[in-house]
């Protein structure tokens, strides 16, 4: 069955690095967008109690906290495991949706292997999760930045998930990353229920970088047939406008929201979600 029901836009504090949580937090009540996705670089100088009292006083929720993971780093195992605990407790306090993960680099292993060393680490974590019911969303991430992840495609992120086999283990899709994958239909319906957040951004037709992203509507993305795969897979959830770019000024930063929020309901209509 076809979800019509409106899409729930959120802020994600990857677009705005250089913004306070209080401007992040004006931005979306006067744009109309009612939650935010908090980065761990914005919360942990001011800490998750201050953060998360701050967005419920302006009645915003968070999807999503962008933060934790990187486990197979070599030596930093430990480290990284204890450091994701923590990130377990703030996105608990932040009433978060979900915990968004990487897996770190593959490094000089097989891709079997890394992932071996992976689910090792999922597993250490993943009771912490579940007694503070909360979602983990693993993201699979473009094999042009190798440090962030061995998992590249939606397909094989969602048979890391398939082997840790939890109602809180999961997925967050950034369709920046996966708009050109050719079984993407395919796999969001496959994925189902385990799609936590779904980031939309625009591709810069002129730049191959990840930190070169269009604002929506102004890129090559097919956003209203990507919306429309999205939705008719069942998905109900939190659309995380994730759009940064080392080119934008402080004005294009000023109008970033407003056109990612015109550009992604434009983009919905055409996708033939209604209203």
């Amino acid at each position: 069955m076809v979800n019509l029901s409106p899409p729930r836009l959120s802020l994600n504090q990857n677009c705005t690095p250089a913004w306070s949580v209080e401007q992040d937090v004006e931005a979306a009540v006067r744009c109309g967008v009612p939650g935010i996705s908090v980065h761990r670089r914005k919360l942990e100088p001011v800490g998750a109690a201050p953060v998360r009292r701050l967005l419920r006083d302006a009645g915003l929720a968070v999807p999503s906290y962008l933060a934790t993971g990187r486990f197979l780093f070599p030596g930093e195992r430990e480290r990284r495991i204890e450091e994701c605990k923590q990130h377990i407790e703030a996105a608990a306090q932040l009433e978060a949706g979900c915990l968004v993960m990487l897996t770190g680099p593959q490094g000089q292993m097989t891709w079997d292997e890394a992932n071996a060393e992976f689910l090792r680490a999922v597993d250490v974590i993943l009771p912490l999760a579940a007694e503070h019911r909360l979602k983990i969303a693993l993201e699979p991430v473009t094999a042009a930045v190798p440090d962030h992840s061995y998992v590249h495609l939606l397909g094989d992120a969602l048979d890391v998930v398939r082997q840790v086999n939890s109602p809180w283990f999961g997925l967050a899709v950034d369709l920046w990353y996966c708009w050109w994958e050719r079984h993407l239909t395919e796999r969001l319906r496959e994925a189902g229920k385990k799609v936590f957040i779904v980031q939309v951004g625009d591709h810069n037709p002129d730049s191959p970088s990840m930190y070169d992203r269009a604002m929506l509507g102004e890129g090559i993305m097919p956003l209203p047939r990507l919306l429309r795969e999205v939705r008719e897979s069942g998905y109900t959830g939190w659309y995380d406008i994730e759009v940064l770019s080392t080119r934008f000024t402080p004005q294009d930063r000023e109008r970033l929201l407003p056109q990612c929020v015109a550009g992604f309901n434009a983009a919905w209509g055409a996708s033939g979600g209604g209203a």
